[in-house]
């Protein structure tokens, strides 16, 4: 278990970014050995047929990469590199879980805990111990204003200082996003699950503390009002399984977007959550952005089934259009993405990607939906991330490879709710 949770750690290190070949592959060696240790044991077909749609997203994924509209990254070592770290990624992390999973060692909480919790939490506290000390492992990639505004939430309490950019991440809303999944994750399990609870509680602290800094509001508010929601679901014996077409909200979601802040704009109560004339902005840019990318799609092209590949706004010409917005952005038609799972999805992978990416949410709900009566305590977690997927991807990226180590969260995620209901379905239907 150890030298798994050391691997999965060592994936969300920055590797990807380093300029030396040797420190690109030492995640990829280690992976490769684990993968092929593993492999001997455990049927790789089982594997797939688990987790078939989760590997058709990979797929697909990959498809996008070798279509990389980046001109800084289109190349074949990039390329060869992105595409088999994410191969071996879901591949090992497949066969690791149902390895735990078959050994019956540990209970189906602490194995997520120690297989997804945990890594992340060793990342962040990393990050935090980098920052303390002054060293910086990567450049400054944060765009103008997201590491230079005075953060809110600590405002509040009479403390004045910016927004932390961490070391290990580039951009401080990106790492954001992933730590309020996490969070999502580690909430749950702290409040109703016993065992461990010394290292959920860390790592909900951790969290937290990581999101204060960042002053991510939504980041951090999510995951607390999602929980709120599990807690009055989780008396409930039997989750309806109508709570699976949540998974259509990818779709509506900047239409409902749009709504709320409409709606909310007179509420003096939310006042406090603004960072003024800066939030107006950004909220008026993204409703420009998704007009210039519905425009897009209605104009039906065929390319449109497959994608455009990777910064498919880019490649596509569509973000030409709305760089002026983004002034503080470097090269600002290739970073300002759309910023929603809706057109991320359709610009890289089409509308193919969105049909897998929508099946493969309603799928994950409708298995937790089945987990709930017999795993309550992993349903509560599952769920709470899945809501938290679905609303942080009204307006963040999510789907799309820019924010790389919030993919391999959800990769993780979906493999942890296939492997728990492919052995619970199989010991209550034998």
């Amino acid at each position: 278990m150890f030298y798994s949770i050391l691997l999965i750690f060592l994936m969300l290190m920055p590797f990807g970014y380093s300029q030396s070949n040797v420190l690109r592959l030492i995640p990829l060696v280690l992976l490769f050995i684990e993968w092929v240790t593993i492999y001997f044991k455990i049927s790789f077909l089982k594997i797939i047929e688990i987790n078939k749609l989760i590997f058709i997203f990979s797929l697909l994924i990959v498809f996008a990469i070798v279509r990389n509209n980046n001109p800084v990254e289109d190349t074949l070592s990039a390329s060869v590199y992105s595409t088999s770290n994410l191969l071996l990624f879901v591949s090992f992390y497949s066969f690791i879980v149902y390895y735990f999973v078959r050994k019956n060692k540990y209970d189906y909480a602490t194995i997520f805990i120690y297989l997804i919790i945990l890594p992340f939490a060793l990342f962040s506290l990393s990050n935090w111990i980098l920052y303390l000390l002054n060293i910086k492992v990567l450049p400054s990639s944060s765009i103008a204003g997201e590491s230079t505004t005075p953060s809110v939430l600590l405002s509040n309490f009479g403390i004045i200082i910016n927004r932390i950019e961490f070391p290990l991440v580039k951009g401080v809303n990106s790492y954001s996003v992933f730590v309020g999944g996490v969070l999502s994750l580690s909430i749950p399990l702290f409040l109703w699950y016993k065992k461990n609870r010394y290292l959920t509680g860390f790592a909900s602290a951790i969290f937290i503390l990581t999101l204060i800094s960042t002053d991510s509001r939504g980041a951090l508010f999510y995951p607390l009002i999602i929980t709120l929601v599990v807690y009055f679901l989780k008396n409930k014996q039997v989750l309806n399984k109508k709570i699976s077409l949540m998974a259509f909200v990818v779709i509506l979601g900047p239409l409902i977007f749009v709504s709320i802040l409409a709606l909310s704009a007179n509420i003096p109560a939310l006042e406090f959550l603004a960072r003024g004339d800066e939030d107006i902005k950004t909220a008026s840019s993204r409703s420009v952005v998704w007009a210039i990318s519905f425009a897009e799609f209605i104009d039906f092209k065929w390319i449109h089934t497959i994608g455009y590949g990777l910064y498919g706004h880019f490649g596509s010409g569509a973000s030409k259009m709305w760089a002026y917005l983004f002034e503080g952005y470097n090269d600002p038609e290739l970073s300002a993405s759309s910023h929603t799972s809706l057109f991320t999805i359709l610009f890289d992978y089409g509308y193919i990607g969105l049909v897998v990416y929508i099946g493969l949410l309603y799928q994950l709900l409708s298995r937790v939906a089945y987990l709930w009566k017999y795993n309550p305590l992993t349903s509560y977690a599952f769920l709470s991330f899945l809501i938290y997927n679905i609303l942080a991807g009204i307006t963040e990226a999510i789907g799309g490879m820019n924010l790389l180590n919030y993919q391999l969260l959800l990769f993780m995620v979906a493999i942890a709710i296939n492997t728990q209901y492919y052995f619970t379905y199989k010991n209550n239907n034998p």
